[in-house]
């Protein structure tokens, strides 16, 4: 049994209290994956009410700094997810049609054939915008990236297939999010979302956040950042051009800029809180979030077939990836969240009404996707 009595905290309910060993095994040098957890923290919750919630470790590469429970963490593409929840409380409230093309709302945005294109296709990742011409490292320099997006051209017709706008489709939310509300998509998130559910969760951190966030740590096996910097001829590497190749998922810029494509930053709980209301029909932490309706909506399929950026097939909602072999979530077919590079991971299950998120710093040389940590913890959420 791993002795977790000095690094584990937090909570867990009834019948769940088997979670502290299995997450505290995460941490033991002798985790068979060869990649055990610095610091990070698991949650999960039921009928909207979180009934596990715990964190270990320290959120510093040097282990002097211990992880709390205020502790946050780059999520990275469950930061897709993070949005799309946003934009259906959009929806819900009468802000946002997502049937309507974008560029009714946004004109510049009809520029080379995307007249048509609505908020739906881009959640869906079927709007066919893959690659923006910008130049190489520039994704901090103010105006260059919308510009770019409002004059690219989409790479096959919009709506007729999918691959995963892996760069585009956070910089697209947010314009739109602020075309619509006035407010930035990140300060929607904490207004309507992140203050009103108690969940740590946002993008674009302020100084106070910055101090609570941890240290994002290599993966000795594949570098700072290997899908972006070490495949010139990799799709992956294309579609990111304008990320700065010295970047390290902890400057300055990736925490203080809202960037929803990857930069979304929380815990465990935030995220587990925030995906909630996909589960329950719209409830989370006794707060109604979403109607019954829009969650139906928010849910449904969109598309299944093959990804022609992932170059495999894949299953989307509007703005949520959907259980197949490759992400299978907690195995049932309508399950929909975000997995993040590194092994991050964050899901609602309707037809077990709960939702599930695990994060921590240290990146995992593998797919996240079949992250061993991650699995073993949603298998010993079922154990009771």
């Amino acid at each position: 049994m791993a002795d977790t009595s000095l690094i584990i905290q937090g909570t867990c309910a009834p019948g769940f209290d088997h979670l502290w060993e299995v997450f505290g095994a995460n941490f033991a040098a002798s985790c068979p994956e060869g990649d055990p957890d610095l610091g990070a923290c698991v949650s999960l919750t039921l009928e909207g009410e979180t009934v596990v919630d715990l964190w270990g470790g320290f959120r510093d590469a040097a282990a002097t700094q211990p992880w709390t429970r205020d502790t946050i963490v780059c999520v990275f593409s469950i930061s897709k997810a993070i949005a799309a929840v946003c934009m259906h409380v959009m929806r819900d409230r009468g802000l946002l049609d997502i049937d309507a093309p974008v560029a009714e709302f946004w004109p510049e945005f009809a520029q080379s054939g995307k007249a048509g294109i609505t908020t739906r296709m881009v959640l869906s990742h079927t709007a066919g915008l893959l690659r923006a011409n910008v130049p190489e490292g520039s994704l901090w320099q103010p105006g260059v990236l919308l510009s770019a997006i409002e004059a690219m051209r989409p790479e096959w017709e919009p709506g007729e297939a999918a691959g995963y706008h892996s760069f585009t489709q956070g910089p697209i939310l947010q314009e739109i999010a602020r075309r619509v509300t006035g407010r930035s998509l990140g300060q929607f998130l904490r207004d309507e979302l992140a203050r009103p559910l108690d969940a740590a969760i946002a993008s674009g951190l302020t100084a106070d956040e910055v101090a609570r966030c941890a240290e994002i740590i290599p993966n000795e096996r594949n570098g700072t950042i290997a899908p972006f910097r070490h495949d010139p001829s990799s799709a992956v590497y294309r579609d990111w051009a304008a990320l700065p190749r010295d970047e390290t998922f902890n400057s300055s810029n990736w925490r203080k800029t809202e960037f929803f494509s990857l930069a979304g930053h929380g815990n465990a709980c935030g995220i587990a809180r925030l995906l909630a209301p996909l589960a329950t029909g719209g409830v989370s932490a006794g707060r109604r979030v979403l109607g019954p309706k829009a969650v139906a909506s928010a849910i449904a399929e969109h598309w299944s077939g093959y990804d022609r950026f992932a170059e495999a097939p894949a299953r989307y909602a509007a703005g949520f990836q959907m259980s197949d072999a490759t992400y299978p979530f907690s195995g049932s077919p309508d399950c929909i969240g975000f997995h993040g590079i590194g092994g991050s991971i964050g899901f609602a299950d309707p037809s077990r009404r709960m939702s599930f998120a695990y994060c921590g710093n240290r990146l995992i040389s593998g797919s996240a996707g079949a992250n061993p940590k991650s699995r073993r913890l949603i298998a010993g959420c079922f154990r009771t």
